[in-house]
């Protein structure tokens, strides 16, 4: 998937199917706390950098609190990894489309018109911004 170009283990493409995997579980608390650890723990790109291991995600989904199926499953590397990179591929189809081809993250859309995501306090206007319209 396009997010994998720089590393060797197919890391990116591994912890979207691993996130997949905890959600599939319908834990939305575990599911939130996974994504949060994942995003916070995003390893430098390039092919000379640690990328995490599928026990190293499992680490991370079991310090989420994620069921113990999951964790396990992660673990063992038996997680959808053609489902996430179709997943993937469809996301990045949608994002060239809102971003004049250049597709790119992280990327935030509110009412259908981007978000600087790299501005610290965008979801709080974007909020804002959502509740002034009601």
């Amino acid at each position: 998937d396009f997010l994998n170009g720089q590393g060797l283990s197919q890391y990116s493409t591994r912890a979207n199917a691993s996130l997949l995997e905890v959600a599939k579980t319908g834990d939305a608390a575990a599911t939130y706390r996974y994504h949060s650890i994942l995003w916070h723990n995003t390893p430098p790109e390039g092919r000379d950098q640690h990328e995490y291991t599928n026990e190293e995600l499992a680490d991370f989904a079991k310090e989420a609190k994620a069921s113990k199926e999951a964790v396990d499953k992660i673990a063992a590397g038996s997680v959808d990894t053609i489902g996430a990179a179709k997943l993937a591929q469809k996301n990045l189809v949608e994002l060239n489309k809102r971003m004049d081809g250049q597709g790119a993250t992280p990327a935030a859309f509110v009412n259908g018109k981007q978000a600087n995501a790299g501005d610290p306090s965008w979801l709080k206007n974007a909020i804002k911004d959502v509740t002034k319209q009601k």
